[in-house]
């Protein structure tokens, strides 16, 4: 596996301030047999051009726009770049983060260690300036420790994290969901975990994962409530469906998303087709806290309404 070629997949719009470190931190790689296919989402900044010039410095990157046909947005975009990839090996990262030299050297010894394995995942850090100042994300000691129970913790992996073999990607019947706006990499990788447990983690594979003023990630949790659920509720009911029809819903899992739904049920605008598409799927699969909650929270939404409280 140690000249098998890898397709870093990184879908962009408007991160120029931040490209030619990500891009630097590609070409920095131990591991050099690599493809490395970028996506632009119709960038209006100087994207185009240090894309160019990166394409211009080595042709093993690859610059595409996002086809006219295709939604806007980084799901159309990730989806784009792994249909034209040529590697048996898929990384997708974003346009702002940073790898450590030995991202993929690392990986790949992990397979060639283990070669059944369907994805290996790195360690990975937050940072906003430098990468010197970075913040671990995850209390990673124990190789099993994170993801396994979604019920118990909703720290599932980031996206730049795997490195999958595109024989185990090939085996979905879709990928990134062009349909939804928001949590879309929770969705895929929750799909990903019920399909396949069969990884495992190489600390010394290090993603840097970029939290700033502009980034998308920022601007979500700067939402209302309300803009948030919007944007995140067909996200969880997705989610809620794959693991439902796994039967892999216990009680962690119902405690976690009777919170979820029933917090967006107090915030999503009242009345609207939204609030009652979850108002009745929580009522069907008995996502409502206790017997008269569906009362308590007309209750509470007419007070709100009325300005009572």
């Amino acid at each position: 596996m140690h000249n098998s070629l890898v397709s870093i997949l990184i879908p962009n719009y408007n991160k120029a301030p931040y490209l030619r470190e990500t891009l630097d931190s590609v070409l920095q790689q131990t591991y050099t047999h690599w493809e490395c296919i970028i996506v632009d989402d119709h960038s209006t900044d100087d994207s185009g051009r240090i894309l160019e010039e990166y394409a211009g410095l080595d042709s093993r990157f690859k610059i595409y726009k996002r086809p006219e046909n295709r939604k806007k947005g980084g799901n159309a975009a990730r989806n784009y770049a792994y249909e034209i990839s040529q590697g048996e090996f898929i990384n997708w990262l974003d346009s702002d983060d940073v790898i450590n030299k030995e991202f993929f050297a690392d990986k790949i010894s992990t397979f060639e260690k283990h070669p059944n394995l369907d994805y290996v995942l790195s360690n990975i850090y937050k940072f906003q300036s430098s990468i010197s100042e970075k913040i671990p994300i995850y209390d990673s000691n124990d190789d099993k420790k994170f993801f396994v129970n979604f019920g118990g913790t909703n720290n599932i992996f980031q996206t730049p994290m795997a490195l999958y073999k595109k024989s185990f990607l090939n085996t979905f019947d879709y990928l990134f969901d062009e349909e939804i706006i928001a949590v879309q990499d929770m969705e895929f990788h929750v799909r990903v975990l019920l399909k396949s447990l069969n990884y495992r983690i190489n600390l010394k594979s290090i993603v840097f994962w970029r939290i700033n003023e502009g980034s998308k990630t920022t601007s979500f949790i700067n939402n209302s409530y309300s803009e948030k659920y919007k944007k995140s509720y067909p996200a969880f009911k997705k989610i809620f469906l794959s693991i439902h029809s796994k039967n892999k819903i216990d009680k962690k899992a119902e405690l976690f998303f009777q919170n979820v739904f029933n917090d967006m049920l107090l915030n999503l605008p009242f009345g609207s087709s939204i609030f009652w598409d979850l108002y009745f799927f929580a009522a069907k699969h008995r996502l409502l806290k206790g017997q008269f909650q569906g009362l308590k929270i007309f209750g509470i939404r007419i007070l709100k309404s009325v300005k009572l409280i």
